[in-house]
Formats: C-alpha cells, structure tokens, sequence
C-alpha cells in the first residue's frame, strides 16, 4: 500500500508540475515507431542519432526500399521506418507522403501492425496543423485496435487523447456557435476512457482516479478557454432611415451566444468539481485522508471552487493541502511551492491570512543553506495577479505610441504612487491603463522583519494597432 500511495504520489506531482493543457500540441516523440529490429544492408544506419538521422542514411534506404518487392514480408516495416526518419530530419511532408504511400500497399499484413502506423500519420498531421485529417487517422487506429485487440486495449485511451486534443486546437478557430458542439463530441470521447480505465482497473484505483484527474483538468481548462465574444459596434446608417432600427437591436440580439458560452462555462466548472471530489474520494479510500498524493487534486479543486466563488470551501481546502504538505515526506521547495503558491491564491483575495503563510514559508527558509531559494521566492516582489492588457488603438497614429509609468509597492503588494512619466496618448486610454495597474497585485518582498515594500518599478505599456487597410 504504501509503495502504491508514493507511486502516485510522483504521477500526480509530476502531472501538476507538468500541467496538462489539452489545447497544447503534444511533445511527439516519432522515435516511437521505429523498429530497429529489421535486417538492412550492412551500409544503411536506422539508428536515429542524437540529433537527426544522417541524410546519406536516408537516400540509401530510400533507394534500397524501392529495389525491394512489393509483397515482401518486412516492406511496410522498411517504410514506416523510413517515414520516422524522414520526420526526424524535419521532413514532414515527405514523410506523410511516403507513409500514406506505405498504408496504401495492396497484399495482405497484420492489422494489429497497422494501428501504430495510423496513429503516426495522425501525429505527423497533428504536428502539419492539419487537425481534420489528424482525426481520421485516429480513428481509423483506434477501429483497428478495437477490432484486433479489443475494446479495453491500453492504446484506446491514448488514441483518444490524441483526438480529443485535435478537436480543441480546431475549436480554437471556430464560431462562438461551433465551439460548444465541438466540445460536446470531445466531452462523449472523455466519457469513454473513464468507461474503459473503469472497465480495466474498477473505480478504487490509482489509474482511475489519475483518469478522473484528467477529466477534471480537461473540463476546467476548457472552460476557462470560453471567453466572451466582445460586443459588436452597429453597422452606420443614415438618419432616419429602416436600417437604422436594426442596428440598434443589433447588439441586444448578440446576448444570445454570449449568455449560451457563459452558461457553459460555469457548467464545465461545476462538472470539473465533481470530478475532482471523484478522484479525491477515490485517492483518500485508497491511500487515507493525510496522504500526500492528495495535495495537488486539493489545491485544483480549491482554484476552482474559487472560480466559482466559493471562496470559504476553496480556503478550507487550501489549508487542508499546507496541512498535508507540512507532515509529507517532501523536499523543502515543494514544501514551501506548495505553502506560497495558496499564499498567492488568498492574497489575490485580500485575505489576510496569505501574510501568515508567506511568514511560514519564510520560517521553512530562514537556514543559512537556503538563502538562495529564499531570495527567489520572497526576495522581490512578484506580481500574482493577471498580466495587463494592450492598449488597442482605433487609429493608426503619426507617431508611435508611448506610454511609460512608474510606481511603487506596499508591504501589502498593492501598487501605490503611480507616475505617468512619459505619454503621448489620449488621457482616457490612459486612464484606463493606470486603473489596470491600481488593481495588480503582488507578492510581498520579505525580510527577516516581514514584508517590505518596493520602489521604482516601471512598465511600458504595449499597444495593438489597426490594420492600415481599416
């Protein structure tokens, strides 16, 4: 049991450390797919270097594989493996091309064999942008290894996730209107790996409950990626005139989607809570109440109660994750991430027990060995809460835009004397940009005394330009 819960305890802090984002191309490692096993002439290296495959490597297979039969037993092996290759010396479409080539020989071959070979294609698709046709040869991987291997196969849900990826990066591009059923076809291929990690392991296990993790992530990156559409500005017309009463009623009309995606974001945030007590309730019969393989599904249940305004039930989590992290076995700068990082999430609140957890995590500093993590962390004020926005200008200006300020930062890490010290815009975008800056929050420069604050910190603004064309 024990060596089952420090397991888990390594996957579900590498997960954390290693965030998931399903939206983000995975790292392919086309390596995969090689089969060194095969014989080839004496002067022919498959071997992938350190860096690329070696180019004469390459054209020597190539040539040697056009010599061969057709119907050989071991030809489809010879161009898989020249397509990884080919991708490994960042030749994308030659390789697509000479595998699409390979999955289109005539004879016979074992299918089995084949579903690795889709899934490459998908992969080499996937990496091209080219996420439709990623999708079909997913699937058509993931029908040969239902046929020819069965349903509850360990490939299924790894095929999944490439589709259910693929589905988010074409959202990415979609109308406000497409976006959610796009999200509900990927929403039905989640449901179907918990089913099969369900089938394969039952509900009180690890992989299950790093399963239900994954859903929960998907579900609250998602929805934090559903944006509002901004409101659109009427069409002009002339005074008095029919189209004028339309484009009045115009942006009333434009609710509809906004309020839809809305909506569904809070839906898929409340989804991701239940999944996430799911895996927590699984975590804590397995592995007990105090293990520390629960500290990071803790801390993504808080931030998003928190998202949802539950603040009371995200701070007991919060602490309940210090509390563990304080008893676990863990290295000290996981200690102390874990204690600064809910500092950060109360201070953003204006909570004033952040200040009782930074002190906390100075105290687990304050060892002379440790003054340089010590200063990473709490030697300067750092700003925790989001980035400021652009300034987008609605004309093309004779002169570039420049606005610079300067402004200090309390014990408290709010921002205080804000000093406009040099500007060329008009005031309103400039007062707006200033209100940004009273609103950041940092955390507090620490010091044996406590907090201190800062002075002397400057930002220039960026500015987005319309197009000349406008």
């Amino acid at each position: 049991m024990i060596t089952t819960g420090f397991c888990l305890m390594t996957i579900l802090l590498g997960s954390a450390a290693q965030s998931r984002m399903w939206s983000r191309t995975p790292n392919f490692n086309f390596a995969e797919y090689l089969d060194a096993g095969v014989v080839v002439p004496g002067d022919i290296d498959i071997h992938l270097s350190v860096n690329v495959a070696a180019p004469e490597s390459i054209e020597r297979y190539a040539l040697w594989i056009a010599e061969q039969d057709p119907q050989s037993p071991d030809i489809r092996t010879h161009m898989t493996n020249l397509a990884v290759m080919l991708a490994d010396a960042d030749r994308y479409e030659e390789s697509i091309a000479h595998l699409e080539m390979m999955l289109r020989l005539p004879g016979r071959f074992k299918p089995i064999r084949q579903s690795p070979r889709f899934r490459f294609l998908g992969d080499l698709r996937f990496h091209e942008g080219d996420y439709e046709a990623a999708i079909d040869a997913y699937r058509t991987a993931q029908q040969l290894i239902h046929l020819h291997a069965g349903v509850l196969d360990p490939e299924q849900v790894r095929t999944v996730d490439r589709v259910i990826r693929a589905k988010l990066n074409i959202m990415r591009k979609e109308t406000y209107e497409n976006k959610i059923d796009t999200l509900t076809s990927a929403d039905l291929d989640q449901r179907f790996t918990l089913y099969l990690n369900e089938k394969q392991h039952g509900r009180n296990s690890a992989n299950y409950a790093e399963r239900l993790l994954d859903v929960a992530d998907y579900m609250r990156e998602t929805a934090l990626s559903l944006r509002l559409p901004p409101p659109r500005r009427p069409t002009p017309s002339p005074k008095g005139s029919d189209e004028e009463r339309g484009s009045r009623q115009y942006y009333p009309d434009a609710r509809a989607p906004a309020d839809t995606i809305a909506q569904e974001r809070l839906n898929r945030l409340r989804r991701a809570t239940q999944y996430y007590k799911a895996a927590i309730d699984v975590l804590e019969d397995t592995l007990g109440p105090d293990n520390p393989a629960l500290i990071i599904p803790l801390t993504s249940l808080s931030d998003t109660l928190n998202r949802r305004g539950q603040y009371r039930q995200s701070r007991n989590l919060r602490q309940r994750s210090i509390d563990i992290a304080l008893e676990a076995p863990l290295d000290l700068a996981d200690r102390v991430n874990i204690i600064v990082s809910a500092a950060d999430s109360f201070h953003r609140r204006g909570e004033e027990i952040a200040l009782k957890y930074y002190q906390m995590a100075w105290n687990l500093l304050s060892e002379e060995g440790e003054t340089r993590l010590r200063d990473r962390v709490l030697g300067e004020p750092r700003l925790i809460s989001g980035q400021l926005q652009a300034i987008r200008l609605r004309k093309v200006p004779t002169q570039s835009p420049t606005l610079i300020v300067r402004y200090n930062v309390k014990p408290t890490g709010e921002t205080s004397e804000i000093l406009v010290i040099e500007s060329n815009i008009n005031t309103v975008r400039e007062r707006l940009w200033l209100s940004q800056i009273e609103r950041l929050v940092y955390r507090p420069k620490w010091t044996r005394e406590g907090p201190r604050g800062y002075s002397g910190l400057e930002l220039h603004a960026r500015f987005i330009l319309p197009s000349p064309n406008r």
